[in-house]
Formats: C-alpha cells, sequence, structure tokens
C-alpha cells in the first residue's frame, strides 16, 4: 500500500505487532497496521488473533466499525487470524487481497506433519457477509490517494522463501510462492 502523490496526510498506527512498548498494549507474532488517509480508514492485515487487534484498537481509541477497508498481504494466519473477529465489527466495507490469499497453507518443519497456517476463513464465508471482496493480481486504487501494489515480482536473490512453506493445489503440497 503507497500513499500517491504526497497529497493526503497519512496517519500509520501499529495494531498489530511482536514488540510491544508502553501503554497498555498487547503484543503477538503477527502484523496489523490501521491506515488513515482523509476519511479513508484502512485495516492492513489483522494480526493472528482478533483478541489482540481488538484490545489495542481500544486502547487507542479506534473503533474498527469505522473501517472502510480491509487490505490482506498474503494469506498467512499472522496477517489473517483476526479477519473474522474483524468482520463481526464491520459495517458494510470493501476487502482487498491476491486471488491466491485463500487456498490452504502449510509449514512444515522437518519430518513433522505440515501445520495449518492459512487464513481461517474461506472465501465461501464472505458469502453472508457485508463484505465487497476484491480480488486482484493487479494494483487498486482505494482513493484518489491510496494504490495497493499488487502482486510483487520476486527477483532478487535474497528475497528467498523459506521451503518450509507450502500451498495445497489440486491436493498437492508445493511450494508456497508467498503471493
Amino acid at each position: 500500500m503507497a500513499v500517491a502523490g504526497g497529497t493526503a496526510n497519512a496517519r500509520v498506527t501499529i495494531l498489530v505487532d511482536n514488540l510491544v512498548r508502553g501503554r497498555n498494549l498487547w503484543g503477538e507474532h503477527g502484523l496489523s497496521l490501521l491506515v488513515e488517509t482523509g476519511g479513508q480508514m484502512t485495516l492492513f492485515d489483522t494480526g493472528q488473533s482478533g483478541e489482540v487487534l481488538a484490545h489495542n484498537a481500544a486502547e487507542f481509541g479506534l473503533n474498527l466499525a469505522d473501517v472502510d477497508s480491509v487490505v490482506l498481504s498474503h494469506g498467512h494466519r499472522d496477517h489473517t487470524g483476526g479477519l473474522a473477529s474483524v468482520l463481526q465489527k464491520l459495517g458494510p466495507a470493501d476487502l482487498y487481497a491476491h486471488p491466491g490469499v485463500f487456498e490452504k497453507k502449510y509449514a512444515k518443519e522437518g519430518e513433522s506433519e505440515p501445520r495449518e497456517i492459512g487464513c481461517p476463513i474461506s472465501k465461501e464465508d464472505l458469502a453472508s457477509s457485508k463484505i465487497d471482496l476484491h480480488l486482484s493480481e493487479a494494483p487498486a486504487w482505494l482513493d484518489e490517494d491510496v494504490v495497493l501494489s499488487g502482486e510483487v515480482v520476486r527477483t532478487t536473490d535474497f528475497e528467498d522463501i523459506p521451503r518450509s512453506f507450502l500451498v495445497e493445489r489440486d491436493g498437492v503440497l508445493t511450494a508456497d510462492p508467498l503471493l
């Protein structure tokens, strides 16, 4: 997500992160940011649990019902785990994500069985919600000042994805490209 043209004043509030200092905030492995530009409130990722997200939003005096859109960076639970909780608090809103966000994702360490680490809700679960779902690999404008990059192609050697990340496609586990 980027603020384009420098015309908008943007305010970013970290709602979920691994590191917590000060206030009565809670931390967990995961990420959630509230991005405010003009009259637009965008929740970028939802952390691993709705509990930490809701607690920290309340500590900041933020009402999640005021969120206009939710953006999911990718389909791992530490970025999507709070989605079900957020959906209960939202009014009508837009949800933006890559089409692969709802694929079944796993982590496999050594000889252990793969453990599920994907989004805890399915695309079908959203059908009965007040969410307008936007799935695309392409960039998308949220308003005149905010644009989502779309799929980011990895082009350098240092952008290695751990081999322990897997995605299920047609019943087969393969390397997860983290789209």
